[in-house]
């Protein structure tokens, strides 16, 4: 499924993820490919360009979003992250393709936990944990996801 930029609170250079392979109550699989003329690039270490790893990191919180505007879990909730975790295994490089594949629980008390990898082949480039409070449970913290009309 094409990124469609209408749903989103941004748009490009600011999407970081380039097609969703498969969307289900679970979870999510995107992907995004690192181009050699990505603006972000430019700069970013000279002689051995390196994609950043917060780019990494926004393209699965926008993964995350997409989850919930696209699963039957209710898309008008806002969602809040108060928490993340992130290892960085192995570089992400101009020509690689990654996929993220995130999988959702919903502990039922507000709180939602996503976790899961972004894969380059067969290597995995970085592993994740973030957890998210609905919008009525959430005190502080950095939203991500609202309803547009």
């Amino acid at each position: 499924m094409a990124i469609n930029e209408k749903k989103f609170n941004f748009s490009k250079p600011w999407i970081f993820i380039d097609d969703v392979l498969e969307v289900n109550d679970n979870g999510i699989v995107t992907q995004k490919n690192i181009s050699y003329s990505d603006v972000f690039l430019q700069g970013h270490f000279l002689s051995y360009s390196v994609y950043p790893g917060m780019l990494l990191l926004e393209g699965i919180k926008q993964s995350i979003f997409i989850w919930k505007t696209e699963s039957s879990a209710d898309p008008s909730t806002e969602i809040y992250q108060i928490r993340s975790q992130a290892r960085f295994l192995h570089p992400v490089r101009p020509g690689n393709i990654v996929i993220y594949e995130i999988s959702a629980f919903d502990h039922g008390n507000e709180e939602w936990t996503f976790m899961g990898t972004g894969t380059v082949g067969n290597i995995v480039v970085t592993r994740f944990s973030m957890i998210f409070l609905d919008h009525n449970g959430g005190k502080g913290g950095v939203r991500i996801c609202r309803n547009r009309t």
